[in-house]
């Protein structure tokens, strides 16, 4: 039987899971080894072990998952990304040789208009989930397509945080290359977290 998770207790556990997560370097580890480090937080004493005063055995792995694992990935991942305006504003200037001014920030989407009219549709994401990000962007630019009648062109830049395990070079450049080939930007922010 279940007991809803005090606020305190909350707070610690995700601290806790936030400092392990840090630790182990949780962002960096591949589909099997975050099994692992799963497993090692359901068993450990001041996560899993806390939270099984006030979960079942079988849901505990599951808040950790999607309660606290997800938030903590994408805390990371709004570090990595340079999303300030003047910063989105330099890697606009440095992948299309203009300037820009921001119109709208959404979640994970930053839409700027170029001094020659055109659009561009930025999605944030990470390299492992770049087809989220593009999914976001097509979709953005799909809503502007028909709501805007002017003859502007829209843009679309992924900008991508480098999380979880790395690509090699190779691999790197097949992303840009075959999402160049379909007019999609990308650019992969080099910030530390």
């Amino acid at each position: 039987m279940s007991k809803p998770l005090p606020p305190n207790i909350v707070n610690i556990v995700r601290a806790e899971i936030f400092r392990i997560a840090d630790e182990e370097r949780y962002l960096f580890k591949s589909r099997r080894e975050n099994g692992l480090f799963m497993d090692f937080l359901v068993q450990h004493p001041n996560v899993g072990g806390i939270l099984s005063d006030y979960l079942p055995k079988e849901r505990i792995r599951t808040y950790v998952k999607d309660g606290v694992l997800r938030v903590y990935t994408k805390l990371k991942r709004d570090i990595a990304l340079p999303v300030g305006s003047d910063r989105i504003k330099i890697i606009i200037s440095d992948v299309f040789g203009t300037e820009c001014d921001i119109v709208e920030r959404k979640l994970d989407i930053v839409l700027v208009r170029f001094v020659n009219g055109d659009f561009c549709i930025i999605a944030l994401g990470t390299i492992l989930k770049w087809e989220t990000a593009l999914r976001k962007a097509l979709e953005v630019n799909c809503q502007i397509k028909k709501s805007n009648q002017s003859k502007s062109k829209n843009h679309l830049l992924l900008l991508l945080a480098k999380l979880n395990l790395p690509l090699t070079d190779s691999d790197l450049k097949h992303l840009v290359v075959t999402l160049g080939n379909i007019d999609v930007r990308v650019f992969i922010s080099d910030n530390d977290f």
